[in-house]
């Protein structure tokens, strides 16, 4: 065919040879007009999109998963906000919208069926539709599950196993200034001097007063006369044994022969033993110590074993106001001290 004919000069058809040519000769290596198939992804990444295009009726396969706001939602993308939709539809009522002076809930969340709960006029959800939390199914940690479940509105005053929140959220009464310390591990009480007997404690005064109290703490007597938790009608500042202290207390009493584990009860300064536990304990050694009191019963553990089951003194003791953390010196040639560690929590109602 003469070259005019074409409409193309010899230099023209050159240059298409030379270009376009060499291109479809790179795709189609067997010049048997298919692409081949392991150029296909080369020659779509020169694929060039500036203009709309009109795809006929055919689908763009293996898309990958969307990432950027403009990249193209594949079908599955598209099918699970769909099945979110029909969802959210099936819980208000087949629509996608808010039922009138209803909220969209989770079944169960407050116990209201079919996950809707109708409000009040105030648009609150009506106190009727609220469920009573149960307490004894708390998981409260560091708590004894059984001694919880005894609470019907239980208030916290610490839980912590950090010793210098214990030091720092309570008050001391010191026998010498620099007696007590703490870390964030270890409380360390001693209680005299070297030359001197005597107490220091560390106590939390109850800002109203309980006829539940729950209390747990470990507890060390390094070297001391006893170590000991008090909890008392009367106030945290007054001392053990004085006769405006009305209350129990529980502790070590290392150098006692055989009895290291008891409950005491002081009375106006009458003190008496209520109850011990015939055991040979050690000193510088941690016990862990929980109690239970709501007056009329009074119950200990030691390292988790109920040790002490004992009956309150209801006519003296009328209400807990006061917890203490203590140690009694009875040396006056050197000084003693007791430790306390957490996790010690302090529940009451």
């Amino acid at each position: 065919m003469p070259v005019s004919r074409l409409g193309m000069s010899w230099s023209q058809i050159k240059y298409l040879l030379e270009t376009s040519g060499a291109i479809n000769a790179e795709y189609d290596t067997d010049k048997d007009g298919v692409i081949d198939a392991d150029k296909v992804n080369a020659l779509l990444s020169r694929l060039q999109i500036d203009v709309d295009k009109d795809w006929g009726g055919h689908v763009i396969k293996n898309l990958g998963t969307p990432v950027d706001p403009n990249d193209v939602a594949r079908k599955t993308d598209v099918d699970t906000v769909q099945q979110n939709l029909d969802t959210h539809a099936s819980l208000s009522g087949g629509t996608h919208g808010v039922p009138s002076g209803k909220r969209i809930l989770h079944t169960g969340d407050i116990g209201v069926a079919n996950g809707v709960c109708p409000l009040d006029a105030n648009v609150l959800i009506p106190l009727a539709n609220v469920p009573v939390l149960d307490w004894t199914k708390l998981q409260f940690p560091g708590a004894r599950q059984e001694v919880l479940a005894e609470f019907n509105d239980p208030k916290i005053v610490i839980a912590t196993t950090s010793m210098l929140q214990l030091l720092n959220s309570g008050d001391k009464v010191e026998a010498a200034s620099g007696n007590i310390t703490a870390t964030s591990k270890e409380l360390t009480i001693i209680g005299g001097t070297a030359t001197a007997s005597g107490r220091s404690w560390v106590f939390f005064d109850l800002p109203n007063p309980t006829s539940k109290i729950y209390i747990r703490s470990k507890m060390n007597s390094v070297n001391a006369q006893a170590t000991y938790i008090a909890f008392a009608q009367s106030a945290g500042n007054i001392a053990w044994g004085t006769l405006s202290f009305y209350g129990y207390a529980v502790g070590l009493a290392i150098p006692s022969a055989a009895a290291d584990f008891k409950l005491w009860k002081c009375i106006g300064g009458t003190t008496s033993i209520l109850a011990s536990e015939a055991v040979d304990l050690s000193n510088n050694v941690y016990y862990d110590v929980e109690i239970y009191c709501d007056l009329n019963t009074i119950k200990v553990w030691r390292d988790g074993v109920l040790k002490f089951d004992v009956v309150g003194d209801t006519t003296n003791v009328t209400e807990i106001n006061s917890i203490q953390f203590a140690c009694y010196d009875a040396s006056t040639t050197a000084t003693q001290t007791s430790k306390y560690k957490g996790v010690v929590v302090i529940i009451y109602e």
